[in-house]
């Protein structure tokens, strides 16, 4: 029988081979040289499919009505399981057809090229066969590849049945990636047909675990009651177990009210009676301040969190969390803008921006992200908004971008350009465009601007970029589209830092022509209209201005610092540190969010957003709210020395 042409040709290339000089043996007799084993491997791979007649193969595996002649020896140096059954000396390994049929034909197929080729595919179509053929003939390190191709294609269609698969062939990591699949994408894994499908001790595992996602723990509970009643006749009887895994610290008391004593299921079930007592003990300290004990959810806890996103040129957006002090890193604006300006209506980011390639800066721009809620996948982009013709009136660190009752302002402008002497402007998302309201009294550029819980503020600032600054206090009044001057502040201000508490304003800084270098400070009561000097900033010039459960917090100076209502004075503090350096140019917002809106984002680091500062003061600063090292002479009375300076 004459050769093939394959045989031919892989004669060719071994009788061209050339053998690798690997080394010389000792006492200089000889050299040692080495041949490629791919080249005998491959030669060994045309045999075999030259098939059994051709003589050159000594065993026939009989899989899925197919027939794969091979090289015994192969077999059993690459396979513990042909290994054993050639070795056991029973009468099944002298045969020469093995017998398969329980695995599949191509799964066997692409092992046996494996086995002679060193080289597998393995993708979404023949995973899971090739991974049962490979657990069948202890092909450890087959399985372990075809567990991580199959973990890197999580789906919420195929966690649960992953899961199933994992576990049925002893893949701890597999099932572990399934395991937190499921429980990072609850919100829409529970509306999978498998999940009403899941034993009781899989669904106990799954919302007993703390690393559960959700927003609210209402879901979990209506997921588990939606679990109950598909088949209520036998599920029922499982409640008990559920009831417990439940983070009652995370449910509102009118909730379980409602659904305790209006669903029948609960009737005389002596468990929900002794969690509505405890609610509504709970709800009774909360109204006296007392703390409760009650566990949440820790996806479903509301975290206080500062929305960041660089001004001009630089592209970074992120999350800040003031409680875990961890950084999220949001998406990066587009590159052809520059940021001018941010406020957050509900949990959608706004950025007012200018075209980078627009020298004339006339033309203005918006953009949009919707902050992580109940989706499985979160938007990785930022949306351009194109809104009506009327452009808002913005110039770079001249007017103020903030949020009122679910609409968006911007307040002030650049009266240096011809045709923006519109002070306020509006943009109603619901109407998807801008409206110009009444101009100021007193039309000014560079003010600082804060919303109340009724009002609009519009402080200090210049009638043009070169005249002084001014002491002016105007406040608009969305419903009657009004302004009214209110009393003027005690220092005139360009661009001051300002930050609203329930019933008060604070005026940070910038006052006269020397921003840069002012540290004082001044409060307005909004209930009497009158503003007074507070005792002026320790350090440097405010860079950033926040404020948290009502209270007032500057960084300044590379310190944190918090202004104390009963001394009167500010007071180094530990709250924000990780802003303290590298953050000046960013725009903030601040907002309560359920971690949940966090998580769905990717951790970052403050050094990894930009430009950092880590000197040797953030390194081993020790902040103390009772620091009084600055300042510290209660005999001085602020108040009468700014009267003395006017």
């Amino acid at each position: 029988m004459s050769a093939s042409k394959d045989v031919e040709e892989a004669f060719v290339i071994l009788d061209k081979e050339k053998l690798s000089d690997i080394s010389y043996l000792s006492d200089d007799v000889g050299r040692k040289f080495r041949a490629d084993s791919k080249n005998f491997l491959s030669f060994l791979n045309i045999l075999r499919k030259e098939g059994e007649l051709a003589g050159f193969c000594d065993v026939v595996l009989e899989v899925d009505g197919q027939s794969f002649p091979a090289h015994r020896c192969v077999l059993a140096v690459n396979s513990q399981f042909f290994y054993t059954l050639f070795t056991s000396g029973m009468r099944d390994s002298k045969e020469k057809h093995v017998n398969l049929r329980s695995l599949n034909g191509l799964a066997v197929s692409a092992i046996l090229d494996f086995f002679y080729t060193r080289d597998i595919v393995v993708d979404n179509d023949n995973a899971e066969e090739l991974l049962e053929a490979a657990s069948f003939l202890l092909l450890n390190r087959v399985k372990n590849v075809c567990a991580e191709v199959i973990s890197n294609n999580l789906s919420i269609s195929n966690c649960f049945s992953t899961k199933r698969l994992a576990e049925r062939y002893g893949l701890d990591e597999l099932k572990k990636d399934a395991q937190s699949f499921m429980k990072e994408n609850f919100q829409a894994a529970k509306q999978e047909k498998e999940f009403l499908e899941l034993e009781a001790f899989e669904l106990k595992e799954l919302i007993s675990s703390d690393s559960l996602r959700v927003e609210k723990e209402e879901e979990v509970f209506k997921a588990m009651m939606n679990w109950v009643k598909h088949d209520l006749t036998n599920r029922s009887k499982e409640l008990h177990t559920f009831l417990p895994c439940l983070r009652y610290g995370s449910l509102s008391p009118e909730f379980l009210e409602e659904v305790f004593e209006k669903d029948p299921i609960f009737e005389g079930n002596t468990f929900c009676q002794t969690v509505l007592k405890q609610q509504r003990r709970r709800q009774r300290c909360a109204r006296s301040n007392k703390q409760r004990n009650s566990k949440e959810r820790p996806s479903a806890s509301v975290h206080d969190v500062v929305i960041a996103v660089a001004k001009g040129n630089r592209h970074t957006s992120l999350i800040y969390d003031v409680q875990s002090e961890e950084f999220y890193k949001l998406p990066e604006p587009s590159m052809q803008f520059f940021q001018q300006g941010m406020a957050i209506i509900g949990r959608e980011l706004y950025t007012v921006c200018r075209d980078r390639r627009d020298s004339s800066g006339h033309a203005t721009y918006m953009m949009k992200h919707k902050l992580g809620s109940d989706n499985s996948l979160v938007d990785h982009f930022w949306d351009e908004i194109n809104t009506s013709p009327l452009k808002p009136n913005a110039c770079y660190d001249k007017a103020i971008v903030l949020s009122f009752k679910d609409k968006l302002y911007i307040v002030g402008g650049c009266m240096d350009y011809e045709g923006r002497s519109i002070d306020i402007q509006c943009y109603d998302p619901a109407e998807g465009e801008w409206k110009a309201m009444a101009n100021m009294n007193t039309s000014r550029c560079m003010i600082g601007a804060v919303a109340t819980s009724n009002y609009i503020y519009a402080l200090g600032g210049a009638k043009h970029h070169t005249e002084v600054a001014e002491k002016l206090v105007e406040r608009y009044n969305p419903d009657t589209n009004e302004w009214a001057s209110m009393a003027d502040m005690c220092h005139s201000r360009v661009i001051p830092q300002v930050v609203a508490t329930k019933e008060s304003i604070f005026a940070i800084g910038a006052t006269g022509t020397d921003t840069r270098q002012s540290c004082g400070c001044e409060v307005y009561n909004e209930s009497c209209d009158k503003w007074s000097v507070i005792s002026p900033l320790p350090s440097k010039y405010p860079m950033i201005s926040l404020s948290l459960n009502d209270e007032v917090y500057v960084i300044s100076g590379g310190q944190s610092w918090k202004f104390s209502k009963k001394k009167e004075k500010w007071q180094k503090s530990t709250m924000f540190r990780a802003l303290q350096h590298g953050f000046d140019d960013f725009y903030f917002a601040q907002l309560k969010v359920p971690k949940f809106c966090c998580e769905q984002y990717s951790t970052t680091t403050a050094y990894d957003v930009g430009q950092y500062d880590l000197s040797d003061d953030y390194q081993s600063s020790d902040d103390n709210d009772d620091d009084d090292s600055f300042y510290d002479d209660d005999d001085i009375d602020w108040r009468l020395l700014a009267m003395l300076l006017a």
